[in-house]
């Protein structure tokens, strides 16, 4: 199925997954002003939000009430569906593959144990 164009305005970034009956909003990382990043380009950029957004979301919808998805809010910005691993990217993946491949694995990984250790913080409260 394709995927209907994403639209980039005012640094938020909007796309509709007409296979998940979506629209996913990403928001830009930031953290407090004086706080640096580095942009895809490899450029070194300051960050003037005070607001800080996490690097994973945890997400469900009703219309797929078996899946868990994990929201990847930092480049390279992703969303997986842990049910089947399935992983949709929202940006072009450049570079090496085979250091690419290694950092997918990592970022993945990491989105796991986001998971599990959200759910264990569930489980205790």
């Amino acid at each position: 199925m394709e995927r209907a164009p994403s639209i980039l305005r005012q640094e938020i970034f909007y796309s509709f997954l007409p296979e998940l009956n979506i629209v996913l909003l990403i928001l830009p990382a930031i953290s407090l002003p004086g706080s640096f990043f580095t942009d895809p380009m490899g450029e070194r950029q300051q960050k003037n939000s005070a607001m800080t957004v996490p690097k994973f979301l945890l997400g469900d919808n009703t219309d797929h009430p078996e899946d868990i998805f994990i929201v990847h809010t930092e480049y390279p910005h992703f969303i997986i569906n842990l049910l089947n691993d399935d992983v949709e990217w929202f940006d072009e993946l450049r570079g090496d593959e085979s250091e690419i491949a290694v950092e997918i694995a990592g970022l993945i990984e990491e989105a796991s144990i986001f998971y599990d250790r959200e759910m264990e913080r569930y489980t205790e409260e």
